[in-house]
């Protein structure tokens, strides 16, 4: 079986359990991984995906420019999933972001 490590390097997709339902998953930054998971849904580029993650350090580069208020309620624990609309900062490629800021 394939290792993580293994499924990013080769631009592989995994499942994933969320809140209510089986999730696809794949490196983000791989646009040859992403367009396999908007196949697979038969979703078009153009709406965009969310972000999974279970550290805010994973999202260190897409907080740079909040305000510091925003950026202590973002990394604030809670005691549940929460999601969050952050506005781009050009760090993220646009087959993520698909036509929204």
């Amino acid at each position: 079986m394939d290792t993580l490590k293994d499924l990013y390097l080769n631009h592989g997709i995994f499942g994933h359990p969320t809140e209510g339902v089986w999730g696809l998953g794949c490196d983000p930054m791989s646009e040859v991984a992403v367009r396999k998971v908007l196949r697979l849904k038969n979703r078009s580029i153009s709406k965009g995906l969310i972000l999974i993650g279970s550290s805010h350090r994973q999202f260190a580069r897409l907080l740079e420019d909040l305000d510091d208020r925003s950026k202590r309620r973002f990394i604030e624990k809670r005691s549940k999933p929460t999601t969050w609309l952050v506005p781009s900062n050009g760090t993220i490629p646009p087959w993520i972001t698909g036509n929204h800021d």
